[in-house]
């Protein structure tokens, strides 16, 4: 029952729900009302009793599956009609709790589950050196510098940043006052390390860019040839390095290290730099000209390393 627009579409619903609409003399039927406000359904229903269940809801879909669980008997129980559930027995003798057999001596005792520690992705292995070192040019003294390296170890093949800087001594050219030397490189390259306990051995090759500057200073009075103005030039050389490392650690993260190289300048020029004012003295401006840039050079160097073995 109720207003005509509100029933029509709810009945048609139930129908196809197979629920059948009709006079209410059937041996199972329900008597329904449905009252409908702005934002809400008001469902009605009339027991033969003259009492009556009422429920409020805002869905249509809702108001029908009510409806059909109350006219329906093949249903267990109508869907939320608390007047068909048993309430629960008032004077139930209340069950004994359940004793649980105790643990024997012999059994272990139940153990704490483990908690999962985080495990996280651990950085690749790296190494940062420093360290002093010595070359042999074959010409002039020494030269003095100081090398740095970075590797990613943890590899069969380590990649090798290196970065050095060295001086040389004098360069004595006979009658002319002396001249001094310095270099600097960076070399990109790799190492195959061979590790034996605390040990490593490990060859590489590097392939770069290198600076060599030479000066020589003005000597005016002095008891050689008179060279009226300083003088200096820089060349830039492509550079290829051999080496082999030994490195013994100390701990977890420290090692001493220990390294052999031969370096060569293939496309370094073999001619003497002509300084600018030696430039109109023909012939003998070559007596002048600053020595050219080594070809060749073996160094030996030791230090520390810094970083995980």
């Amino acid at each position: 029952m109720g207003d005509g627009d509100t029933v029509s579409p709810i009945a048609a619903e139930l129908q196809d729900r197979a629920v059948e609409i009709g006079p209410d003399d059937r041996c199972r039927s329900i008597r329904v009302r449905v009252e409908r406000s702005s934002d809400a359904y008001r469902i009605v229903r009339e027991d033969p009793g003259g009492d009556g269940t009422s429920r409020l809801v805002h869905e249509p879909r809702t108001l029908i599956a009510l409806i059909e669980s109350w006219a329906r008997g093949d249903l267990a129980a109508p869907l939320l009609d608390p007047s068909l559930i048993p309430p629960p027995p008032s004077n139930a003798a209340a069950e004994p709790p359940v004793a649980l057999p105790a643990a024997s001596q012999d059994q272990a005792p139940a153990t704490a589950p483990t908690a999962i520690s985080k495990v996280e992705a651990s950085a690749a292995a790296w190494a940062l050196a420093a360290g002093g070192e010595v070359g042999w040019t074959g010409g002039g003294d020494p030269e003095l510098g100081v090398v740095a390296s970075l590797a990613l170890r943890k590899h069969a093949i380590e990649p090798l940043l290196t970065m050095r800087w060295g001086q040389s001594g004098a360069v004595l050219e006979a009658g002319l006052p002396a001249a001094r030397r310095w270099t600097t490189e960076l070399l990109v390259g790799a190492r195959a390390p061979w590790r034996l306990g605390a040990i490593s051995i490990a060859p590489g090759l590097g392939l770069g860019l290198g600076l060599d500057g030479t000066r020589r200073d003005s000597c005016r009075g002095c008891s050689g040839p008179v060279v009226p103005d300083d003088a200096s030039v820089t060349r830039a050389e492509l550079r290829a390095e051999g080496s082999i490392g030994v490195l013994a650690a100390l701990s977890k993260d420290l090692s001493l290290d220990f390294a052999l190289s031969a370096s060569a300048s293939p496309l370094a020029s073999g001619e003497p730099s002509i300084p600018g004012w030696a430039a109109d003295l023909g012939d003998d401006a070559r007596h002048f000209g600053l020595p050219p840039a080594p070809r060749f050079r073996l160094r030996a160097a030791a230090g520390l390393s810094w970083g995980r073995w």
